[in-house]
């Protein structure tokens, strides 16, 4: 469109609007998740005594992580803070930028869970660079096949409140926007996100 109006083919500068054109934050699809939701979620599938879905939802909800971080993590990612007496994750984000991230107990609690409903070594018997988080095949998720696996199981909890949904539940859903603000940085342990969820909103999950 620059070349046309430079050229004399047409008269106005149509081009400069494609730059000033933006999306009102009331227009965009409806793709947050509240906390209530969240709960909804992992109630139902612990009710249905389902680890793998509830480990996968609550780990991404409380450290924020995004899909391709969660994929990527190794048993040695996982490493334990002797001076706080608390573990944390070092996860390789955007721009290979390394941070951590604090687990609380319950956290620890979701792992463990997981890998024993995997039928994998718990932690502390796996080697370093098995995956933490693994199919059923004993692999590592893929972003995109983690991404299919969690929506697919959303949509057939068949939750009320999917129906008033404008756009599917994945991964990058659970990266709340408080949660988002922060992760944007590199920032040192006791200011990450986490630390924004209260027992008051959460209550057993936190």
């Amino acid at each position: 469109m620059k070349f046309l109006f430079e050229s004399g083919y047409i008269t106005e500068p149509i081009h400069e609007s494609f730059f000033k054109i933006s999306i009102r934050k009331d227009d965009r699809p409806n793709r947050d998740l509240g906390p209530k939701e969240v709960i909804q979620l992992l109630h139902y599938f612990r009710e249905i005594n389902h680890p793998i879905v509830f480990s996968i939802i609550h780990i991404l909800t409380v450290t924020g992580m995004r899909n391709e971080e969660f994929t990527t993590l190794r048993v040695k990612d996982l490493q334990y803070d002797s001076i706080t007496s608390t573990y944390f994750l070092k996860v390789l984000g955007k721009g290979n930028k390394r941070r951590q991230i604090p687990l609380k107990e319950k956290g620890m609690n979701s792992i463990r869970m997981f890998r024993s409903a995997r039928g994998i070594d718990d932690i502390d018997a796996a080697e370093g660079d098995d995956p933490l988080f693994t199919t059923n095949t004993g692999r590592a998720y893929s972003p995109s096949y983690l991404s299919q696996y969690i929506t697919k199981a959303i949509k057939e909890s068949g939750l009320p409140f999917l129906k008033f949904r404008s756009s599917s539940i994945g991964p990058h859903t659970f990266r709340l926007s408080t949660t988002e603000i922060y992760l944007e940085k590199v920032f040192e342990k006791e200011r990450h996100a986490i630390h924004l969820w209260k027992s008051a909103v959460f209550g057993e999950y936190i």
